[in-house]
């Protein structure tokens, strides 16, 4: 008698024993203290956020405003005449005149209306005017010959309002000749490897940049 009131007693004792282990295993499993929650929101927020990368690539180009692309070396000759043009009075004067081009990209211009981001394929588009164009003379690199006629034993001087013509006339020469296709085509792709290096690590993955010019 004494030995099933005993049994009885252990079996109730065991029964209450696992149902608060699984009583304190379900509390344990399903609370999750207010600090987790607050953690787990600023993940979820930090893995959402739009990142305007738009916003980011025009302040970077601002604060850069022009970029330099490309220096070409460039060469012009002009002829002076005066005096009558035969053999025995012509009074000519060769110049021949050095500069040096700079093709200038002008990154203050460039709106967010300019920019395409492709977040799929990875790819920064960017529409441009075409690189600016401007010369700088080396005027003191002037070489000169005179071609007198026989009866001419003087030199032609050069006056100051005829080297200011001189010289807007061969700039304008010289960004005709930038301006080629050929020399234009190397302006563009040293442009495309600038504003790639410019914008490298903008963004937190590599973003290839291209850039349409238009005009």
């Amino acid at each position: 008698m004494l030995y099933k009131k005993l049994k009885k007693i252990i079996l109730m004792a065991l029964l209450v024993t696992t149902v608060t282990i699984g009583a304190l295993s379900l509390i344990k499993n399903t609370y999750r203290p207010p600090i987790f929650n607050q953690i787990s929101s600023l993940q979820q927020q930090k893995v959402t956020k739009h990142v305007d990368y738009n916003k980011v690539i025009i302040d970077k180009l601002q604060s850069t405003c022009k970029l330099q692309v490309l220096d070409i070396s460039l060469n012009e000759t002009i002829t002076v005449k005066k005096g009558f043009q035969n053999f025995m009075l012509k009074n000519n004067k060769q110049i021949k005149i050095k500069g040096i081009g700079h093709y200038i990209l002008d990154l203050d211009k460039i709106t967010k209306d300019n920019i395409v981001v492709n977040n799929n394929t990875k790819e920064i588009t960017i529409y441009s005017a075409l690189p600016s164009c401007s010369v700088e003379l080396l005027e003191n690199e002037n070489e000169y010959a005179n071609e007198n006629g026989l009866l001419i034993f003087v030199d032609q001087e050069i006056t100051p309002e005829e080297s200011n013509g001189i010289n807007t006339e061969i700039k304008n020469r010289m960004v005709k000749t930038m301006q080629d296709g050929e020399y234009m085509g190397i302006a563009k792709d040293k442009a495309n490897e600038g504003l790639n290096k410019l914008l490298n690590g903008i963004t937190s993955e590599d973003y290839k940049v291209r850039i349409v010019f238009v005009g």
